[in-house]
């Protein structure tokens, strides 16, 4: 086996601590306590690093393969694709960001949407409270925009009694991965958490159901304790509820 040149074993090593720090970042918020800013930072970093590092990779690709160097271009290839995998992961939420509205509360009813009561102790501690709307975003703003963004999410209306419904509601929101905790049937209200895989961000989601004529009415509320944008997270995981909590089985 040839030896490797210097700028070959660079490549390999640049593209593995860029891995690191794109790993660390999260990780460390959610198990370190280290603080969401440097975090964030160290996930830009990371992909910003990876994709200058990956032109550096293809040009020394073009070199080794000039030079019948197979191994190295062989190793040049591979810091390559390692130096891309930050990019290649953080792409849909990219393109989700610039696609959706920089907000972080969306509801199915906008002119009354649905309060948080239990979760309402658990952001204190975090920048997004839980009343709707903020500085930013006043009601009437957030409420068009959501609107505007999410036209389909609208109130649930069943056939079911109110405690089928909340009987089927539980259930689909532990189908969805999310921890209950709160059910209220006198109140017709079930509030439950959200926390994402890397970062360990928490979303509450607070379901209202009425009783109306022939059935009920499923009100539904979803918001992140950080961030502006949500990327469509939260639309996303109404959605999934109306879609599962319509669905006849």
């Amino acid at each position: 086996m040839q030896e490797m040149k210097f700028s070959t074993k660079a490549l390999l090593v640049a593209a593995t601590v860029f891995i690191l720090v794109f790993i660390s970042g999260p990780l460390g918020y959610r198990f370190l306590g280290v603080a969401l800013q440097p975090s964030l930072v160290s996930v830009i970093v990371a992909v910003i690093g990876g994709l200058v590092l990956s032109f550096f990779s293809a040009y020394y690709i073009f070199q080794n393969s000039r030079m019948g160097l197979s191994w190295d271009r062989k190793i040049c290839l591979l810091s390559m694709i390692v130096s891309l995998l930050p990019t290649i992961v953080m792409a849909p939420q990219i393109l989700s960001a610039v696609s959706v509205p920089p907000i972080h509360d969306i509801s199915t009813d906008t002119e009354n949407p649905p309060e948080f009561v239990v979760a309402k102790s658990f952001r204190e501690s975090f920048p997004n409270s839980s009343e709707y709307g903020d500085e930013a975003w006043p009601p009437e703003k957030l409420a068009s925009a959501t609107l505007t963004a999410y036209p389909e999410i609208k109130s649930i209306v069943s056939n079911l009694n109110l405690v089928d419904s909340l009987k089927k509601s539980g259930e689909v929101l532990v189908s969805m991965g999310m921890e209950i905790i709160s059910m209220d049937a006198s109140y017709g209200r079930i509030e439950a958490v959200d926390t994402s895989f890397w970062f360990g961000f928490k979303d509450d989601l607070v379901l209202r159901i009425k009783e109306q004529d022939n059935g009920v009415i499923v009100d539904v509320r979803s918001k992140s304790r950080v961030g502006q944008s949500d990327l469509g997270v939260n639309a996303a995981r109404i959605k999934e509820f109306t879609e599962k909590f319509s669905s006849p089985n």
